[in-house]
Order: C-alpha cells, then sequence, then structure tokens
C-alpha cells in the first residue's frame, strides 16, 4: 500500500496564504500509486498556520486485486510558532489529523482516522533555509483492498532545504523516515522534491 503522506516542514513564518502541487509515483511489490494532491495553508493570525492536503489517485493493482480511481485521504494540521532564536531559527510545535476520505477498495486510503504531533525548526543558511521535523502518530484500525490493518503508533524525523528561485517560487527538497502505520506493513523511507508557490505576504 502507499506510505502516509510527510507532515507539513515548518511554515514560512510571515506569508498570509501559500499553496503547493504535489505528484507522487509510489512502486510497490502488490500496488503502484499515482496521485496529485493540493495543498493549501493559511497564516491567519502571525506565528499560527492552518492547513490541508487531499489529492486524486489511481491504482494499478497485482491480478485478482481491483485497481480505482479517487480522492486520498484528508490530511490536516495546524502549527503554532514556539519562537524566534539566535540566527533566526524558528521553532514551531503543531497537531497533526487525517480523515479517511480516500478510497480504501482501490488502495487510496486506509480506513482509518490518525493524528498526532510533532516539533519542528526552521533556519536560514544564505539564501536557503534548512528544516526539520519529529513527531509521533498513531492510526486506528482500517482496511485497504479488502485487507484489514492493525493500527499503531509511529515515530518520523525528516529534513530537508528551501532554495528561492525568484519571488514567487522555491524549491524544496527533503529526506525523512517514518515507522510503521500499521502492523505487518513497511517502514517509510523516502527522498522528497518540489516546488512552493508563495501567496500574500505581510511583514
Amino acid at each position: 500500500p502507499p506510505p502516509p503522506p510527510p507532515p507539513p516542514p515548518p511554515f514560512p513564518y510571515m506569508t498570509l496564504f501559500r499553496s503547493e502541487g504535489q505528484i507522487e509515483i509510489a512502486q510497490g511489490d502488490v500496488i503502484d500509486v499515482q496521485q496529485a494532491r493540493l495543498v493549501v495553508a493559511m497564516n491567519p493570525f502571525r506565528g499560527m498556520e492552518f492547513g490541508g492536503r487531499i489529492g486524486f489517485g489511481s491504482t494499478d493493482t497485482d491480478s485478482g486485486l481491483p485497481d480505482g480511481r479517487g480522492a486520498t485521504d484528508l490530511d490536516l494540521w495546524a502549527k503554532f510558532a514556539l519562537g524566534r532564536f539566535e540566527g533566526g531559527t524558528h521553532v514551531v510545535a503543531g497537531a497533526l489529523l487525517s480523515l479517511p476520505t480516500g478510497d480504501n477498495t482501490a488502495g487510496l486510503g486506509d480506513d482509518a482516522f490518525s493524528g498526532g504531533g510533532f516539533r519542528a525548526i526552521r533556519r536560514p543558511i544564505g539564501r536557503m533555509t534548512l528544516h526539520a521535523d519529529f513527531g509521533i502518530r498513531s492510526a486506528q484500525d482500517g482496511a485497504i483492498l479488502g485487507f484489514k490493518q492493525d493500527g499503531r503508533t509511529t515515530g518520523f524525523v525528516g529534513g530537508g532545504l528551501v532554495i528561492p528561485m525568484d519571488r514567487s517560487f522555491d524549491f524544496i527538497a527533503e529526506a525523512r523516515y517514518e515507522s510503521e502505520k500499521f502492523r505487518d506493513r513497511d517502514a517509510d523511507s523516502r527522498v522528497l522534491g518540489g516546488i512552493d508557490k508563495i501567496g500574500i505576504a505581510h511583514d
């Protein structure tokens, strides 16, 4: 089954609105998944961000299992700034919640609620910005492709760089790891790349 999406990186402390598109292609022993996701986040107050991520995907499975197309699970988060420290380092804490909106019969959802929390840092290095995060989350029991899954509590850690391309776009490179979300399901190790579109900014 497809691994869970990573938590959002530390938010751009002074950004009112941002959007991001994600494309993911995952190949496994039993199922191949192609997904396109939209991320939208807002900073309604200084040092606070609320956001969500949902997508649409298709699956190609082994013989005897159903292929399909449909929505993915919906991921929501809230992040709060804990302070700005020496060298421009920002520290935030946040909460994560995943809702089972995806089509689990096609391998695009886990049919399970999950939630957790994380701590993250963001530090400028010249024109680039380094970010890192770690946390835990817990999943309820669910099902995918007709198979029951026993939910577990997992730990995750990740880090990466944000590289500004111009006033509107940043390139993002990340590496992250998460332990098994469900019993007998593989841990998630991945390297990611993408572009973040910056919207309206304020001082």
